[in-house]
């Protein structure tokens, strides 16, 4: 767990400066980080088509990318999960703001295969692109697991 000094008090130098979480695939691992690692990690935002598609595969579809990009060694932000309790109650416009300010928040953008058919993505890419984010495609990185 990621401590704060200014809050946790007299426990903070006791407390544990690793953060570990159980390992997804074999459930019984766990991956350790230190406190300062969570920082330099690249984090990225993974931008994909939504709207039109069923919500369980679109979840997956995120889900999956992002457990891979984790597995990688990426901070992943995932735009769907991060939206999920708000649909219904923002619109596009909003949801897409906040997108964006997550873009900004990070260091890449990961590029589903769909992106190209959806109208968010696209302005999300644009907007990676204009803020001089890196671009990583899974076009791309597909085709480099194959060779």
């Amino acid at each position: 767990m990621i401590s704060d000094p200014e809050r946790s008090g007299k426990n903070w130098a006791a407390r544990s400066e690793h953060t570990c979480r159980a390992n997804t695939r074999t459930g019984t691992k766990k991956s350790c980080i230190t406190e300062s690692e969570v920082f330099m990690r690249k984090k990225v935002y993974v931008a994909g088509k939504v709207s039109g598609l069923d919500r369980y595969k679109t979840r997956y579809k995120f889900g999956y990318a992002s457990a891979r990009l984790r597995e990688m060694g990426y901070a992943v932000i995932n735009p769907f999960a991060m939206l999920d309790d708000t649909r219904g109650y923002l619109d596009r416009e909003a949801e897409m703001t906040i997108c964006f300010a997550a873009i900004s928040a990070c260091d890449a953008v990961y590029m589903l295969e769909d992106w190209s058919e959806s109208p968010g993505a696209r302005a999300e890419h644009k907007f990676a692109l204009d803020h001089g984010k890196e671009i990583i495609y899974q076009t791309a990185e597909r085709m480099r697991a194959n060779a």
